[in-house]
């Protein structure tokens, strides 16, 4: 007799009759995740949120699949669609995270303000040691309202 080897938990509800897949994401030019489980012959299924406002899911399946009937088909992309909402909540945690980096950097490209991405770390080194005043949170030698910091 000849034992299947276990399977890793996170694959807990992939259909045992296909063979573990890879899974990958992309985020298109309008923002959309599509995410995407392939298996060994290239066989793959995507998964994505419908954009009509239902708060579903849209999925397809290319590829024969082989071994797999239409439950099969539904159960991986049952499974798929928990990995993906998995991954769109970190995507969106890391887009917000980046977009409060460059924040300045976008303020000055659309109308010329830079103000700080972040509040500076006031146990920073290279904070100055003042207590009140807008110049006090300011990392020195940055520029804040038009003055450099150490400059007066």
């Amino acid at each position: 007799m000849t034992l299947a080897p276990a399977r890793r938990p996170e694959l807990e509800g992939w259909p045992a009759t296909l063979p573990e897949p890879a899974v990958s994401f992309r985020v298109d030019d309008f923002g959309q995740i599509i995410t995407t489980a392939t298996d060994p012959s290239g066989d793959w299924i995507d998964v994505w949120e419908k954009d009509d406002g239902s708060g579903g899911y849209g999925g397809h399946a290319l590829g024969e699949w082989e071994g797999a009937d239409d439950d099969d088909i539904e159960q991986a992309q049952n499974w798929l669609t928990g990995r993906h909402k998995v991954i769109v909540a970190a995507v969106r945690e890391a887009e917000k995270a980046a977009v409060e980096q460059a924040r300045s950097g976008i303020l000055a490209a659309a109308v010329g303000e830079t103000k700080p991405a972040t509040e500076p770390d006031p146990t920073s080194a290279e904070e100055r040691p003042c207590t009140d005043g807008p110049w006090c949170a300011a990392p020195r030698g940055k520029h804040v309202d038009g003055c450099e910091m150490g400059s007066f």
